[in-house]
């Protein structure tokens, strides 16, 4: 009996990944869900067709020649479709960012579940978005910051409209206190409003995908939803940041 080499386990831990990311977000019914669920499945489609393929042919070969194809044969047989993945991979997450740069980073952190290439191609991966509009960041910092009866100027002396940095979750603004509140040069760190629901909620849909799908792939995504949803609630408390850079 022929050894089968031609259907490595990375390919369908990427084609389950791939379910679950596209089935959660066609799980919420507003237009901006479907939205993105139509723009992963137009990155994502010539990908699948493309592995499916190249399994096709691979499995034709190997029928023609009555032998398997060595792993060095096959490593060579799915290189052009791991590249062209990879670079659909990433050109997703350029474009919907947030939950799916999370994403993306795990990937790209374990090369011992997915091929190098997706690895190469998400690597340095960052979460930087174009900033909140001023008013807005003005806003929620005066309703999180403000006493009753204070004004802007009560607080703070200085403000930089523009952002030392802007992700998906928050953006940084450079600022200095009222002399009432000690003169101080601060960083301030405003989170995107409505941000920790939006993501929390990304992970928990597929959670609850993944979870009836447990010992039925090669990857236990359901642990790794869960780990991510873990460094996400971290990112969100923002007292428990500042605490340890206070200690440090």
């Amino acid at each position: 009996k022929r050894q089968q080499h031609h259907h490595p386990m990375h390919i369908i831990r990427l084609h389950a990944l791939a379910a679950l990311l596209a089935s959660a977000a066609a799980l919420k019914t507003p237009t901006a869900q479907l939205s993105r669920a139509a723009t992963f499945w137009r990155y994502a489609t010539p990908v699948v067709a493309k592995y499916l393929g190249q399994l096709a042919s691979i499995e034709l070969q190997e029928r023609l020649s009555g032998t398997c194809l060595s792993d060095e044969e096959c490593a060579v047989a799915w290189e052009d479709a791991h590249v062209s993945g990879a670079s659909a991979f990433r050109k997703t997450v350029d474009d919907l960012g947030g939950f799916y740069v999370k994403t993306g980073q795990i990937v790209a952190s374990r090369q011992d579940l997915f091929p190098k290439q997706y690895s190469t191609a998400l690597a340095g991966l960052t979460d930087f978005v174009d900033p909140l509009p001023s008013e807005e960041v003005r806003r929620v910092v005066a309703e999180e910051t403000l006493r009753p009866g204070e004004v802007w100027d009560d607080v703070f002396s200085e403000w930089d409209d523009a952002p030392l940095g802007a992700a998906s979750v928050a953006q940084v603004h450079r600022a200095v206190l009222s002399e009432k509140y000690g003169k101080k040069e601060v960083a301030v760190k405003v989170q995107r409003p409505g941000v920790e629901t939006t993501l929390l909620g990304d992970v928990k849909q597929l959670k609850r995908l993944a979870k009836p799908l447990r010992g039925t792939t090669p990857v236990d995504y359901y642990i790794v939803f869960q780990e991510l949803e873990s460094q996400l609630a971290d990112e969100f408390d923002f007292i428990r940041e500042a605490a340890a850079m206070e200690r440090i």
